[in-house]
């Protein structure tokens, strides 16, 4: 679990491209960093390198888009939550956007209509109306739609007593697959059965992001001609 700079030994944080702080503006070298992480770890246990996978929340989501579309030959799937995929640093500045992903890569994104940190529809925090602008959730889809080479419409279900929306669209290149997990009402916190970080925050009648990711990235296993460690 790697950390991202903190600000005063706190509000730790990563350079995503188009956010945050610190990190950003210094120009770290965060993708660099996790993965000379990652060669730490496997100089002392043995890794599967056709089974690494990346997610993280918020700004940390956002990273993961990032390093999904620049490192798709070290990376089996990524699953961002509550992370936009792109933005500005103001209304008036231009909008950073991924560039065009290495490889079809297999994408589950999830996040809550009410978040209002990283905005469901993009823009704004509502409390900061001239602070950070962020892509939408559609544009991330969008974007890593176009990049998996999705063909038809979506198949769409409903889940944890309507609470949850999945999408899933699996016609695809090189075997990827796009899921969109939506959770109505849900705000900008790590979606659990048991959250301590959040305690008011009404239940999804039992989601658990972490099993559901996890279940995600057990089916997928990063091919052979795109190994590049």
């Amino acid at each position: 679990y790697p950390n991202g700079i903190g600000l005063f030994g706190f509000l730790q944080h990563w350079n995503a491209g188009h956010c945050c702080a610190r990190a950003l503006d210094e120009g770290l070298d965060d993708i660099g960093f996790i993965f000379a992480a990652l060669e730490d770890v496997a100089r002392a246990v043995n890794i599967d390198r056709r089974r690494v996978y990346v997610t993280g929340f918020s700004n940390g989501g956002m990273l993961t888009h990032y390093l999904g579309a620049t490192q798709g030959r070290r990376v089996a799937a990524i699953a961002p939550v509550a992370g936009a995929m792109g933005g500005s640093g103001a209304p008036a500045e231009p909008v950073w956007r991924l560039p065009d992903a290495v490889r079809p890569l297999p994408t589950m994104l999830v996040h809550g209509t009410a978040d209002d940190r990283v905005p469901y529809a993009g823009g704004p925090r509502p409390d900061r109306p001239e602070s950070q602008q962020y892509l939408s959730v559609a544009d991330a889809v969008d974007y890593w739609r176009r990049q998996d080479g999705c063909g038809g419409e979506a198949s769409r279900e409903q889940r944890h007593a309507g609470l949850v929306t999945l999408e899933r669209w699996e016609n695809c290149d090189s075997g990827a697959e796009v899921q969109l997990w939506t959770l109505h009402d849900w705000r900008h916190t790590w979606p659990g059965p048991d959250d301590p970080t959040n305690p008011a925050q009404p239940g999804l009648d039992g989601f658990d992001a972490a099993a559901e990711i996890w279940r995600f990235f057990s089916g997928h296993v990063l091919p052979e001609q795109y190994l590049a460690f």
